[in-house]
């Protein structure tokens, strides 16, 4: 961790810039952590975990948004630990999935990702209704274009040729591999800060919760 090789540098630094750089180090890293609670009140993510020390039956719940702001994190053990106002104590959450937030209407003629709506033709919406429907049976890796796309009855196995007139559908469809797509929906957030990198890895089997 970045922190550590600060510490550690003692033959190199002086007390004084050793001071000055872990602050540099915790301005960045706050930054960084408020940039991403930033998206996660803004509705762009949705984030749930299980609360700690775990209960007899222990639930997925949503992480409240006010914990975001100040959240501590642990991305070694998944887990993360903030100040909840409402409860007056810290709450730790372990376990924590963090999804692209999506959402759409009975026929997919509107969807939207990370707040960032499209308006479909029916061939667009049918095409992310099944990519929607693969991400709930958790095929996580994505369809097959050619033979997804012939199922539906369509002619070109080029997703691209059906979406010429959306220029941001890189943003709601990913290409996981040679011909290969899912609903851009499960990745990972990755927080880097020189040689500190915070993790957390998007679920998508939580977006059901919201759609």
């Amino acid at each position: 961790m970045r922190r550590r090789a600060i510490v550690s540098a003692e033959p190199y630094l002086s007390v004084a810039e050793r001071k000055r750089a872990l602050s540099q180090y915790g301005a960045a890293l706050r930054e960084k952590k408020n940039g991403f609670a930033e998206l996660i009140v803004k509705d762009y993510y949705y984030t749930t975990g299980i609360r700690w020390p775990l209960a007899e039956h222990p639930v997925r719940e949503n992480i409240p948004l006010e914990l975001w702001i100040d959240l501590k994190y642990f991305p070694e053990q998944n887990k993360a630990r903030g100040w909840s106002g409402l409860e007056e104590r810290y709450v730790t959450y372990v376990e924590i999935r963090v999804s692209a937030k999506f959402v759409h209407n009975a026929d997919y003629s509107r969807v939207a990702i990370r707040n960032l709506w499209f308006r479909l033709n029916k061939t667009q919406a049918q095409i992310i209704c099944r990519l929607h429907q693969a991400l709930l049976q958790e095929e996580h890796e994505g369809l097959i274009a050619k033979r997804f796309l012939y199922e539906l009855g369509l002619g070109s196995a080029d997703i691209s040729d059906y979406f010429r007139d959306q220029p941001q559908w890189r943003e709601l469809v990913v290409q996981t591999g040679p011909g290969q797509y899912r609903l851009n929906a499960y990745s990972y957030c990755i927080i880097k800060i020189g040689a500190c990198v915070l993790r957390l890895e998007l679920r998508s089997m939580d977006i059901a919760a919201v759609c």
